[in-house]
């Protein structure tokens, strides 16, 4: 490092390897809580949808309901510093009714809606 830095006194020499350490903990950091997979929240409020990401305290919007997953992706991507395909989001729609709200494949195995009181 000397080598590279020779205009630098010790003291410079040695916040400079501080800032580099620095630096890559918080790189490390942010790329292992990009790769967990986050969970959002879309609601729908006028013509937009406020798409929030509670794990971060982060709220963001999106035009459509099929464009909450990327706004919430790339608002963590920014906020991690991270490449954007690190970032893996679910997407839960708020202001779905229950009817609207499925839990699996199977309607039979759906939980109980008004629609469908004997539904197990």
């Amino acid at each position: 490092m000397e080598r590279d830095l020779p205009d630098m006194t010790p003291d410079q020499r040695l916040m400079a390897g501080v800032t580099i350490l620095v630096n890559a903990a918080r790189r490390v950091a942010a790329e292992d809580a990009a790769a967990r997979r986050y969970t959002a929240t879309a609601m729908r409020e006028g013509s937009w949808w406020l798409v929030s990401i509670p794990d971060l305290d982060g709220l963001t919007q999106a035009r459509t309901l099929a464009d909450a997953e990327l706004a919430a992706r790339e608002w963590i991507a920014v906020t991690l510093d991270v490449p954007l395909d690190t970032v893996s989001v679910t997407v839960t729609d708020e202001s779905a009714s229950p009817q609207r709200v499925r839990t699996s494949s199977n309607p039979a195995l759906d939980a109980t809606t008004p629609d469908n009181p004997t539904s197990p």
